[in-house]
């Protein structure tokens, strides 16, 4: 925020962080060692890596209290969770990479950028609210010509964690052949799309702690337009 000039927290739209994941090599040579983990499963530990860094931003940024951003909070606590925190895991990074975006009071550019959470998989009026908060009129969908002043779109998803959406049963996490992640990018993400006439889109999956469970975020970089109502 400070070398972007960005004063309030509330001014940050979108925090992108990419943090380390581990192999089975990586944590079978962590237990030779006299370390432990919290899983010995590469892909749950990523899950926890993605949890406790968006947990991070929310404490960074004052979402939740400080007594709230602990470990027993991660993966349990899903009331605690940050509005613009995105994260993803790897192996290609040994350390935390960062970058957030939001407007400054400095900057007198063409574009601008808004978020909104969104509270479940169908919530098409999340998607809808922030694209008139960008000056876009969804009705329901983004025109063509407005479209085009659509630069990015970030969303960030999960499949929730109860098995069901609005009372009805999903059955993306019984799924044996295909990870839910892979499930439900596909779903948001042409929601999303279909509302902003736009299908270049940045999905990813993996949203524990970042926006309510079961939901997500959605960010978008547009140029400035007049704000319909």
């Amino acid at each position: 925020m400070t070398s972007a000039s960005i004063e309030s927290p509330g001014d940050v739209h979108f925090v992108q962080v990419k943090g380390p994941a581990f192999t089975l090599d990586d944590i079978v040579s962590a237990g030779n060692t006299g370390l432990s983990c919290a899983t010995d499963n590469p892909g749950k530990l990523m899950g926890f890596g993605r949890a406790a860094s968006a947990l991070g931003v929310a404490k960074a940024l004052g979402e939740i209290p400080v007594d709230r951003a602990l470990e027993t909070a991660v993966l349990h606590d899903f009331d605690a969770y940050s509005s613009v925190a995105s994260v993803s895991a790897g192996v290609e990074v040994r350390v935390n990479e960062i970058i957030v975006a939001g407007l400054s009071r400095e900057w007198s550019g063409s574009l601008t950028i808004a978020h909104r959470s969104m509270q479940d998989a169908l919530d098409i009026g999340s998607i809808t609210d922030l694209a008139r908060d960008l000056g876009l009129s969804p009705a329901p969908q983004v025109p063509t010509a407005q479209a085009r002043r659509i630069r990015a779109a970030f969303v960030k998803c999960e499949a929730q964690r109860n098995g069901t959406i609005r009372g009805r049963r999903h059955t993306m996490l019984n799924d044996g052949d295909i990870d839910q992640q892979r499930h439900i990018r596909g779903a948001v993400g042409a929601i999303v799309a279909a509302v902003l006439n736009d299908t270049a889109l940045f999905v990813s999956g993996g949203a524990e702690h970042q926006g309510p469970d079961g939901g997500g975020l959605i960010a978008i970089i547009a140029e400035k337009g007049i704000r319909v109502e």
